[in-house]
């Protein structure tokens, strides 16, 4: 993925502002971390998280974490799954979890 890349849907324009790997830094541990996961931060706020979950090699889970700033008071409480559908799609599209993983939908969303 380059630095400053851009994605639309057909109603929304997202450009890219970061994407790094993501660090949780512990008080209680002294080891070097490892990274955590991966995110992408768009110019408007919005964000992608990706990071894996489990402690074993096998039966691990894939978390996936959506969220936008919306400042339109009309807008905020309309269905969380639609108001975030655009950044599901290009999370979706940019880590090709379908093809992937072989799943069609997410086991549980919160």
């Amino acid at each position: 993925m380059h630095p400053k890349s851009s994605f639309s849907t057909p109603a929304h324009g997202f450009y890219q502002q970061l994407f790094s790997f993501l660090f949780f830094s512990l008080t209680l541990i002294t080891s070097p971390l490892f990274s955590q996961g991966l995110r992408i931060i768009f110019s408007d706020g919005s964000r992608i998280i990706f990071r894996l979950s489990g402690t074993g090699s096998a039966g691990a889970t894939i978390r996936l974490y959506i969220d936008s700033y919306e400042n339109d008071a009309q807008k905020i409480f309309q269905d969380p799954q639609v108001m975030l559908a655009p950044l599901v799609d290009i999370a979706l599209k940019v880590s090709q979890l379908h093809e992937r993983t072989g799943r069609t939908g997410p086991t549980v969303i919160t």
